[in-house]
């Protein structure tokens, strides 16, 4: 029993031996590698076109509101006035490959922030207003301009990071607000491109920015004399769905 137990060992060594035997001594990888027949590869196509539809995750925080004189014992801290909730857009994007494993992106989209119908009557409760406004949402024009790294961009799953820098123009058509156009924040990127064909893949993506946003209660809402400005930290993330081409 004992001889057939190390023949069951001495087996696999033999074949793994045999086979290191047979193979060639020698392989210039290098001098074999040919790009034309790569498949699935960044190389040779080096644009990709994305469109995406974008969830959006604000939970904005407000500053620098000011306080008037309190109002039935309340406080400005004691009510809620984050005004912006959610949103939801879409965006268009070109990435330019530099390399196998770097691209620049270069994106513009369209964004719809909700505000808050309670904080927007909040605010004006305080101040003494009686005017009630319905929530209207905050529109925002973003063009973001990402350096990216594909991290393995050779196959059916093309993962990728990337860091860059966005600016949004704001504009609103509510009557109780107005916003400052522009702002500018840097963004983080990660992404996932799934191949279905060679040249067509669902784009999975998760980009988060630090974005700052001013916007002015009007002062015909409230009944004050200026209109009151308020600093709104919306540091947006942007949860995206679409579809890849590669040209």
């Amino acid at each position: 029993m004992l001889p057939f137990k190390k023949f069951l060992l001495c087996l696999p060594i033999c074949l793994l031996s045999s086979f290191a035997l047979s193979a060639p001594k020698y392989v210039d990888y290098y001098d074999s590698y040919d790009s034309s027949h790569l498949e699935g590869s960044l190389l040779g196509n080096k644009i990709f076109f994305k469109m995406k539809l974008t969830g959006i995750r604000s939970k904005s925080k407000d500053s620098g509101l000011p306080d008037p004189s309190p109002i039935n014992g309340t406080s400005l801290n004691s009510i809620d006035h984050d005004l912006v909730a959610n949103g939801f857009g879409g965006e268009l994007s070109s990435s330019v490959f530099f390399s196998e494993y770097f691209a620049s992106e270069i994106g513009l989209g369209f964004h719809a922030y909700r505000t808050k119908q309670e904080a927007l009557n909040n605010v004006g409760s305080y101040y003494g207003s009686l005017n009630y406004h319905k929530n209207i949402n905050i529109y925002s024009v973003p063009f973001q301009v990402i350096f990216q790294y594909y991290i393995a961009p050779f196959g059916g799953i093309t993962p990728y990071v990337g860091l860059g820098y966005g600016t949004s123009y704001f504009f609103t058509h509510n009557k109780s607000l107005k916003v400052k156009p522009l702002s500018l924040g840097p963004i983080a990127q990660v992404g996932l491109d799934l191949w279905a064909q060679d040249n067509t893949a669902i784009t999975f993506e998760i980009k988060k920015q630090f974005l700052r946003a001013k916007v002015f209660y009007k002062s015909s809402y409230l009944e004050t004399t200026n209109d009151v400005p308020v600093k709104v930290k919306l540091d947006p993330t942007f949860i995206s769905l679409g579809i890849t081409y590669k040209f």
